[in-house]
């Protein structure tokens, strides 16, 4: 409650620092009830974060020792992914005529924000379980119930990564959709001082834009996930092939062969190997999207 609610402080006062030291920028805050949408949205995604920072980072120190000897390529992974995650919202961020004052700042240090407290650490989480999944192989022998525990618990902890990392990208969508709910309201209200309207009449912010961002940071989710998924369904047939070999010289008679497809039909849907990666997003991230997508399609109302 109180990391929430600190959390919700800093966000919704990062909106409003230095914004009534210009003209624009205090008339956009005080004449236009859709950036009190966004304010707050953003107070909300902040506290989010930081809510959700606690058991992200429980779990990470849960999988700290497949860290070691693997250094250089997560430290690598997180260096191109965030190079992509800051790429787009900072192309937005500086052709967006806003007249709140800081805003291409205020803008950088929330994507800041979200990039080190939620995105990177679910992503190194994401990364430390496929470590801890090449660490293990089934081809030689049958694995035991502990065994198939643990890959169960490793399939589970990537799900766990993922929603997290989804929510941050739903949050930051929402607040990007609320954003140019408030600039386009501005821009259209009769009560500009003669100053804004030169920047009113420049602020360009298509609807397309906000849905390219959500698409874009999904698309990045799903690049780090991918080897991930590929690593799951490989292991997972290793258990399988391990459990139930198709060469097993016990499939004589019909009643065994059913038997041995039955039980390994079983064991293929515990293990979710027949899932495809687009299903198996979903499970972990589009959960949310009625949710977001309801919420984004009423925050762009405005044309």
């Amino acid at each position: 409650m109180i990391l929430g609610a600190t959390g919700f402080l800093i966000g919704y006062r990062l909106v409003l620092w230095e914004s009534f030291l210009d003209q624009c920028s205090k008339n956009f805050i005080e004449n236009t009830p859709q950036v009190i949408v966004w304010n707050c949205l953003i107070g909300i995604q902040v506290a989010l974060w930081f809510i959700l920072t606690k058991s992200l980072w429980s779990a990470l120190l849960e999988l700290r020792q497949n860290f070691k000897n693997n250094e250089k390529e997560i430290l690598l992974s997180i260096f191109i992914v965030a190079l992509l995650f800051f790429l787009l919202p900072y192309t937005i961020s500086f052709r967006t005529n806003s007249p709140l004052q800081g805003h291409s700042y205020k803008i950088g240090i929330l994507t800041l924000m979200a990039f080190c407290l939620v995105e990177a650490p679910a992503c190194v989480g994401m990364w430390l379980v496929h470590v801890a999944l090449r660490k293990i192989s089934f081809n030689e022998r049958q694995p035991n119930s502990s065994e198939i525990i643990q890959f169960l618990d490793l399939q589970n902890r990537v799900q766990f990564f993922l929603v997290i990392a989804g929510t941050g990208i739903g949050a930051a969508t929402l607040a990007t959709g609320a954003l140019r709910n408030a600039l386009i309201a501005w821009a259209k209200s009769d009560t500009l001082p003669s100053a804004c309207i030169k920047i009113a009449k420049a602020i360009n912010f298509p609807p397309d834009l906000v849905l390219l961002y959500g698409l874009y940071l999904s698309a990045l989710l799903a690049l780090a996930y991918a080897p991930i998924f590929v690593t799951l369904q490989a292991k997972g047939r290793e258990i399988c092939d391990s459990t139930y070999p198709t060469s097993s010289s016990n499939l004589d008679s019909s009643d065994s062969w059913v038997s041995w497809y039955s039980n390994r039909k079983k064991l293929e849907e515990l293990l979710k190997i027949q899932a495809n990666m687009i299903s198996s997003l979903k499970t972990g991230v589009a959960i949310l999207a009625p949710l977001a997508g309801s919420a984004v399609s009423l925050l762009l109302g405005a044309k």
